[in-house]
């Protein structure tokens, strides 16, 4: 028997917050902690994530609800002190 797919939802604040809607199904909250991680890359890697540099953290949060309610299964937090 396989696991049962859960759809977490990503939320970031980079400066301006966006608020996931329809959220990413996944079978672990592994998958859902790689997946923050890989989205925090990008954003760092595309040169969106200039803020940090100026002291305002970056943030992905996700959890079990659409736009940024519902239970919080994590929060991932980058900053430059």
């Amino acid at each position: 028997m396989g696991h049962e797919m859960v759809t977490y939802f990503f939320h970031v604040d980079n400066g301006k917050t966006e608020l996931d809607e329809t959220g990413t199904q996944l079978a672990s909250l592994a998958e859902a902690r790689d997946e923050a991680v890989a989205m925090v890359a990008g954003i760092l890697h595309n040169g969106e994530g200039v803020g940090i540099w100026a002291g305002a953290p970056l943030k992905v949060w996700v959890t079990d609800e659409p736009l940024g309610v519902g239970r919080t299964f994590f929060t991932l937090s980058v900053s430059v002190s």
